[in-house]
């Protein structure tokens, strides 16, 4: 498929690190986040606990489709997570 996989996380052999190239960094580390777009087409996320500034940053100055978008994870984070924005 061509198709390669890139992580961010902060702990060494991941889980995710068995099927993808790993970056070992911080979610929350404005730096971090943005070296770690470079050279992607697409960045997402897991978890909400990531700096979406950084991500808005990325959204707003390159050509990497960010998804979620950043207001929708600012959304997420004062909700009190995803399970809350899916509430009833």
């Amino acid at each position: 498929m061509g198709i390669s996989i890139r992580v961010l996380d902060p702990t060494p052999g991941c889980p995710a690190s068995s099927v993808a190239e790993q970056t070992v960094g911080s979610f929350q580390d404005f730096e971090t986040v943005k070296e770690f777009a470079k050279g992607v087409d697409i960045l997402t996320v897991e978890i909400e606990h990531i700096d979406t500034a950084a991500m808005q940053d990325v959204l707003d100055n390159t050509d990497v489709d960010v998804e979620p978008q950043p207001q929708t994870l600012r959304t997420i984070q004062v909700g009190g997570g995803w399970g809350c924005v899916f509430c009833c």
